[in-house]
């Protein structure tokens, strides 16, 4: 008898220091996944034209046509 109500008694002290670390770790959790989520959004945008999300390409240029023009080796070289 006295074995198993000290059991219960460890199990129930056990449970109680279970669900204070967890309160209190909860909030230091729930912080860190919003600072992550924030930073995996902030990859991506919403294209209003097409209605998607797609990735940021921050390193593109865009060009007009004509505002560029590509030579070759050879035209580079006389030939």
């Amino acid at each position: 008898m006295k074995k198993s109500m000290h059991l219960a008694r460890n199990l129930v002290a056990g449970g109680a220091v279970l669900t204070v670390v967890t309160c209190a770790v909860a909030p230091l959790m729930l912080k860190t996944g919003i600072k992550a989520l924030k930073k995996a959004a902030d990859k991506f945008q919403f294209d209003p034209a097409s209605g998607r999300i797609t990735p940021k390409d921050q390193d593109v240029i865009v060009l007009q046509k004509g505002a560029y023009s590509i030579e070759t080796e050879d035209e580079t070289s006389g030939r």
